[in-house]
């Protein structure tokens, strides 16, 4: 049984890896995260669409906090608000874990990072991330734009 855990998580490691050229390119831009999969996830029986998106830390610090700010959008490029709230731009933290240098977080089989009921509205087809706020763990903080690799581009991130 151990031995079957254990392939499952190399498979998950090894099956969403980041392209290092990937990590390469961000740490050369400053930027401390890669994501590698953002989509919008099919809808609950009352609209809720759910965020999942998978990353890696591109930086040389463990990160404590990912603070990302999200806008959903339909199929034509044009802006979305949720039917409930009349919202459309939404915060989603990430604050499960501690993400590590080079660390990669989600994966094909054992998930991604999900948020649940992020807006409510049919008629949204992919997400955009607006900025992203990154805290260390010595509470030093970045916030711009991360690195989209192409993986994630393919995945219904507009």
């Amino acid at each position: 049984m151990k031995s079957f855990v254990l392939v499952l998580i190399l498979i998950n490691i090894c099956s969403c890896a980041v392209n290092s050229d990937d990590l390469l390119k961000a740490q050369a831009l400053g930027v401390p995260v890669v994501i590698h999969h953002l989509t919008v996830g099919a809808p609950n029986y009352a609209s809720g669409m759910p965020v999942n998106i998978g990353f890696s830390n591109a930086s040389n610090k463990s990160i404590k906090y990912l603070d990302f700010e999200v806008e959903p959008f339909n199929q034509y490029g044009d802006p979305q608000v949720s039917e409930i709230g009349n919202k459309s731009l939404a915060k989603l933290r990430f604050s499960s874990m501690l993400v590590q240098p080079n660390q990669l977080v989600g994966g094909e089989f054992l998930g991604y990072p999900r948020w649940e009921n992020v807006w409510y509205n049919r008629a949204i087809y992919c997400v955009k991330i607006a900025k992203l706020t990154v805290t260390y763990i010595d509470n030093d903080t970045w916030e711009g734009m991360p690195l989209i690799n192409a993986d994630a581009q393919r995945t219904r991130g507009c």
